[in-house]
């Protein structure tokens, strides 16, 4: 895998609260044509753990990573012909707007989301990123369960999973949890 280091002095080493969970990130994404990462944060997270699975993909890949800061991915950013950086705010039309300009018709074979981690941002990201979802689309969500506690975020999901005819299921509740929903 081809990755850019904006820092020198920087390790690599992804952030504790979500190392835990890179392996089965990669194993959600292989095989993947398009994966769809909604907060890539410093990039040496699920940024790096989807690249590793898009590496082992035969035939056409897509990785659109969306984040509001520009300045992300800090750390790593992939140099693949096939990743992509929206930068922009994942609650307004005008982001998913740049997104389909990239993604055209496809559809998502993983949509992964880790933002802000409230209820009322992901009320607001689940019914904008759905335009991007066909029927055999996994999402996941980090940060379902927050130092522990149950995060009230994850209520959002699980009544848009209901509402959508999805289903809801928590993968690990320790290091800041890891959420799925599936058909």
């Amino acid at each position: 895998m081809s990755i850019h280091y904006y820092c020198n002095s920087y390790k690599g080493e992804p952030t504790v609260d979500i190392a835990q969970h890179l392996g089965k990130i990669e194993e959600m994404c292989e095989g993947a044509g398009f994966v769809l990462e909604i907060g890539c944060g410093a990039g040496n997270g699920s940024t790096r753990a989807i690249q590793a699975a898009l590496e082992k993909t035969q035939g056409f890949r897509l990785h659109v990573s969306v984040d509001a800061d520009p300045y992300q991915p800090r750390y790593e950013r992939p140099d693949v012909a096939w990743w992509w950086k929206v930068q922009g705010d994942s609650r307004e039309p005008e982001t998913a707007l740049r997104v389909l300009a990239i993604a055209g018709k496809m559809k998502a074979d993983v949509i992964f989301i880790d933002t802000d981690h409230v209820y009322d941002v992901m009320q607001k990201e689940l019914p904008l990123w759905a335009q991007f979802a066909h029927s055999g689309t996994v999402w996941l969500f980090h940060d379902t369960w927050m130092g522990g506690p149950y995060n009230h975020m994850t209520d959002a999901i699980k009544e848009f999973a209901v509402a959508e005819g999805w289903v809801y299921t928590d993968l690990s509740t320790s290091s800041h949890g890891l959420g799925m929903m599936r058909r």
